[in-house]
């Protein structure tokens, strides 16, 4: 999930990313791209902060589930 968030963070070119990468990033995808209403994206808040960050200024709704 991290490597997703990076990809779309840094609008990264999929073709000049690890194989590995490229596999992980699709399932990401495929899953993406099949809610209607509502996609709830899940990742480890050290590890993917600085995505994070990127994503909310882009319009996205961040929301950490660990803060009371």
């Amino acid at each position: 999930m991290t490597e997703a968030l990076r990809m779309i963070a840094e609008r990264s070119d999929p073709l000049r990313e690890l194989k590995s990468v490229q596999a992980a990033v699709q399932l990401v995808f495929v899953g993406a791209t099949r809610p209607t209403h509502l996609l709830v994206l899940a990742a480890h808040r050290d590890r993917s902060k600085k995505y994070a960050d990127a994503l909310g200024g882009a319009g996205w709704d961040i929301r950490d589930l660990t803060e009371r």
